[in-house]
């Protein structure tokens, strides 16, 4: 396999068994409760796999360099993991709940690229575009 599509291929992987596992929570749950433990699962899979990417410094000053972004993760990680757990024990289905989300943030990230990160768009990609807006119309139909 080529290396640049590996780190794809792990976020796939992780999609899929994510969203298997929140369609999956015992609704008797609490939702805090849920996340806590899951973020306690991969606190410890994080220091167990460590080794795969050592750190050049200590902990402590990873949490001195850290910026805003670093804590923006983690309160956009907890709203994803609460809206997906609360919209599964709504009914919304594991076949179009992600793929409508994850449109929705990709069109809204589409302007953000251009205008902050200064990306270009070609025309295949506008077209592109032009056809995600007309699925995510298709798939919010009953």
């Amino acid at each position: 396999m080529n290396v640049t599509y590996f780190p794809l291929v792990i976020i796939i992987l992780g999609g899929l068994l994510y969203q298997f596992s929140q369609k999956s929570i015992t609704k008797g749950l609490n939702a805090y409760f849920v996340i806590i433990i899951a973020y306690l699962t991969g606190i410890v899979l994080c220091v167990l796999c460590q080794w795969i990417y050592p750190a050049e410094g200590s902990l402590t000053d990873a949490f001195r360099k850290s910026n805003w972004a670093v804590y923006g993760i983690g309160v956009g990680a907890l709203l994803v993991e609460i809206g997906f757990l609360l919209a599964y024990r709504q009914g919304w289905q594991i076949s179009m709940t992600s793929m409508l989300v994850n449109m929705v943030i990709s069109l809204v990230l589409v302007p953000v690229g251009l205008l902050l990160y200064k990306e270009k768009l070609s025309g295949w990609n506008a077209l592109g575009i032009a056809f995600y807006f007309a699925g995510l119309i298709l798939i919010s139909k009953k």
